[in-house]
């Protein structure tokens, strides 16, 4: 295609502003105090869920151990009450035998005890696990208000900035119509490789996309160029007028 003219170079360079423009809005918009705020409250909420789950699942591992011994009590107290019955039924008379009744009477009474003892620590501890999750429960309610009403206010914080916004992208759009297809194709492809902007203009030594001076060499083969190119340090489009 032929060199742009110099009203369609100026018109780039605009649309580049207008783009810069908009990039500016969306930086004050991420970096709004209450956008900062929500980051932490954000944060802060997906620690207490994370210690919220792993004390449910403490808290189930230790239902699951109280439901054991509690079961276990069950089954040794059908036993022990088997044995007392065949030791007073009078079916056993022998001394030895009696003994070794009472032995075990005594060995089941002791397992009892014990499993008794560690389901009541277990019931303990799972009284504890209650607490700590209806607090955490209470916190991340409270937490989850906090979150709405920042939220609330960024909206109104930002409602300007989303308006300015919406007026740069229709000027962006009526820009663009403005422009040969080519030059908005080049500058797309620009764009995509680079942040900031997509297009710079040489002032004096200088590339304006990328602020490095460049050398006396290269400004010479530019200004000697084409008026649309690229820049040797940056790669962006250079406007040389």
């Amino acid at each position: 295609m032929p060199d742009p003219s110099a009203e369609q170079l100026q018109a780039l360079l605009d649309l580049a502003g207008t783009d810069a423009a908009i990039r500016r809005l969306q930086n004050t918009m991420d970096n709004l105090p209450e956008q900062q705020q929500l980051a932490d409250l954000g944060e802060r909420r997906r620690a207490l869920e994370d210690q919220h789950a792993d004390i449910r699942l403490e808290r189930d591992q230790v239902t699951q151990v109280a439901r054991k011994h509690d079961r276990d009590v069950g089954q040794l107290r059908e036993r022990l009450a088997h044995e007392q019955q065949r030791m007073y039924g009078g079916d056993i008379t022998n001394a030895k035998e009696l003994g070794k009744m009472e032995a075990e009477i005594s060995a089941v009474q002791s397992r009892i005890d014990e499993h008794e003892l560690a389901e009541l620590e277990a019931l303990e501890t799972l009284e504890e696990h209650e607490e700590a999750l209806d607090a955490l429960e209470q916190e991340l309610a409270t937490l989850s208000e906090t979150i709405r009403e920042t939220e609330e206010r960024r909206d109104v914080a930002a409602s300007g900035l989303l308006a300015e916004i919406a007026e740069h992208e229709v000027v962006r759009e009526r820009q663009r119509d403005d422009l040969d297809d080519e030059l908005v194709a080049r500058y797309d492809r620009s764009a995509q490789r680079s942040v900031g902007d997509a297009v710079g203009r040489l002032d004096g030594e200088d590339c304006t996309a990328c602020g490095i001076r460049l050398s006396y060499a290269d400004v010479n083969t530019l200004v000697d160029g084409p008026p649309l190119t690229t820049c040797p340090n940056c790669g962006r489009l250079l406007v040389v007028l």
